[in-house]
């Protein structure tokens, strides 16, 4: 499973490579609350918010707690401690990429 973020699929939406397609062809892609709703605010009109939410709908959806996000922050602190740097980067809508 991808969770894939925002910019993700929309690049994938407008101009699919060869390698995007292979991707979302061959793998469980899921999405989150905050990526739903920042594509979906993208759209321009009813028809469009539908074929959108519609597309969506075929992603696996994944809610996280707050839980969740502790248990990842100690994830990290173990990769850290083992020598693996992981990044955590933040797109200019403040959610994790």
């Amino acid at each position: 499973m991808i969770l894939v973020d925002t910019n993700v699929i929309i690049d994938f939406w407008d101009k699919p490579t060869e390698a995007s397609k292979k991707v979302f062809e061959e793998n469980e892609i899921a999405t989150c609350g905050v990526i739903k709703a920042e594509l979906l605010r993208g759209s321009y009109s009813e028809k469009q918010f539908s074929q959108m939410k519609e597309a969506l709908d075929g992603f696996t959806y994944i809610s996280f707690s707050e839980n969740d996000w502790i248990e990842l922050s100690k994830q990290f602190i173990v990769l850290k401690q083992n020598g693996l740097a992981v990044l955590i980067c933040t797109h200019n809508s403040g959610h994790i990429l």
